[in-house]
């Protein structure tokens, strides 16, 4: 019985610092970077797909992109326009 109570007490203290330190530490994400960002035709079609299907999405996309320094022509920040909020719903972003 006496283990059962040292187990509630680590579990309560180090469970909840576990799970900050896995829900607040940043994802790598080099694979999809890698693609998005590949300037053959292979990245040019990835662009263009989310670009055309998921407008909401590419904005959010284009926006990292261009704050990283990146440059390509399919980026909203180079066409000029701002993808309007109001008629995307909350499943397409």
């Amino acid at each position: 019985m006496a283990q059962t109570r040292f187990h509630f007490i680590g579990m309560g203290i180090f469970w909840p610092i576990f799970m900050y330190w896995g829900f607040t530490r940043p994802v790598p994400r080099k694979l999809y970077t890698d693609l998005i960002c590949d300037n053959g035709q292979d990245g040019t079609y990835i662009r263009e797909t989310i670009r055309t299907r998921k407008p909401g999405l590419w904005s959010k996309l284009s926006k990292q992109l261009f704050d990283n320094k990146f440059n390509f022509p399919e980026m909203n920040e180079h066409i000029g326009k701002e993808f309007g909020w109001g008629i995307v719903g909350h499943r397409v972003v």
